[in-house]
């Protein structure tokens, strides 16, 4: 499909809240009574619109507003150019040299507790005084991305493998490698271990594992060293995707555990946990942030961040 040159002249902010509050409530009263204008109003602004894309993004029919593969494209770019708006509203209202700049940074636990303060000391330490307000918002990947493509946040700095966020539309972000997590598998001191170090996967099989739900990048990882050895993946006692628990349950003596080096290493230095060294390593993980395309032309503090993320590898 070829947008008409004359879009940026026809296009009005309006539009976009239309189309988001339609594909929300899938009924033309309803997103006329949110908007605040009236139902015929909201038809017509439709109907510009879809003649200015030159495609249609609803299905119209008794049972209300169903919209198309067009229309739900349509309404993620209009949640992040809607997100940019506001971002641009709260920008200009911090002119003031007074004011503190905001960073609104997504991650997830593990990295809030493990990675994030040695990065947010680097980030403090460049930024001129008094240094940016950051706010942080822990979730999983995929609620944090949806937050970050809705512009609720600025970045995300996560873990990242292509299966952890299978079915996401990540082309208006841009994701930058800013290093590597190494994973290991880690058991109580008590629990008796097959043969000798390093240890084969397969060995390992026949012991009870705490692993993370299937088709998350951990999950994956391990099938894989088991199927490399010709055996099937063993089934796990428990399933976890929470790294800090699964360091717990393995001190516990529940089973072996796939966590990320810092996770354990309280533990291991207290003697109560151990690495348990196998003949073929895990792969290290990426850790990326991920911004908006269009907030990296806008959001100064982001460059700082990505400074303090290279600084700390």
């Amino acid at each position: 499909m070829t947008l008409p040159i004359s879009l940026a002249r026809r296009l009005r902010f309006h539009q976009l809240e239309l189309v988001v509050a339609l594909v929300q409530s899938g009924n033309l009263g309803v997103a006329a009574q949110q908007l605040h204008v009236t139902r015929a109003a909201l038809s017509k602004s439709l109907r510009e619109l879809e003649s200015a894309l030159g495609i249609q993004l609803f299905d119209r029919s008794s049972a209300g507003m169903t919209p198309t593969a067009a229309g739900l494209k349509m309404a993620r770019h209009a949640r992040l150019l809607l997100g940019e708006l506001d971002s641009l509203r709260r920008d200009m209202a911090d002119t003031s040299p007074a004011q503190t700049p905001l960073l609104r940074l997504g991650m997830p636990p593990f990295i809030a507790a493990h990675v994030a303060p040695d990065v947010l000391a680097r980030l403090r330490a460049a930024a001129p005084p008094p240094g940016p307000l950051v706010q942080v918002h822990e979730g999983r990947l995929h609620a944090l991305i949806e937050l970050l493509l809705r512009g609720d946040i600025d970045a995300v700095l996560a873990l990242y493998a292509p299966q952890a966020v299978a079915g996401l539309d990540l082309g208006m972000l841009s994701l930058q490698a800013c290093g590597e997590v190494q994973m290991v598998v880690v058991a109580a001191r008590g629990l008796r271990l097959p043969g000798r170090r390093p240890y084969d996967w397969e060995a390992l099989g026949t012991l009870p594992w705490i692993l993370p739900h299937t088709g998350t990048h951990l999950r994956t990882s391990v099938d894989q060293m088991f199927k490399a050895g010709g055996q099937a993946a063993p089934v796990p006692t428990i399933e976890s995707n929470s790294l800090e628990a699964n360091v717990q349950f393995a001190v516990a003596g529940l089973g072996l555990a796939v966590v990320p080096a810092q996770a354990a290493e309280a533990e291991i230095a207290a003697g109560r946990l151990r690495i348990v060294r196998t003949r073929q390593p895990l792969p290290a993980t990426q850790l990326v942030l991920m911004v908006r395309k269009v907030a990296t032309l806008y959001v100064d503090v982001l460059d700082r961040l990505a400074e303090a993320l290279r600084l700390s590898r």
